[in-house]
């Protein structure tokens, strides 16, 4: 089992990379899981275009977001 962390400031295309990586990944054989560590008061899972939304589309299985008030 390997893990990476995909960490950097607001907007510089952290979700577009992980996405690609967990394509490439599925397209190798891989089985991939994703972890989102969420800093947003009112956030909700698995809105369209959103990072929880994107790892799952694009074949992450499980999905675990970790919020400050929710795990899901």
């Amino acid at each position: 089992m390997y893990i990476v962390q995909v960490c950097g400031y607001h907007q510089t295309g952290k979700t577009t990379t992980v996405k690609e990586l967990i394509n490439r990944l599925k397209t190798a054989g891989n089985s991939v899981g994703s972890i989102k560590d969420i800093h947003i008061d009112k956030f909700e899972l698995d809105q369209p275009n959103k990072n929880s939304y994107v790892h799952k589309t694009a074949g992450a299985n499980p999905v675990i977001i970790r919020a400050d008030k929710e795990t899901d």
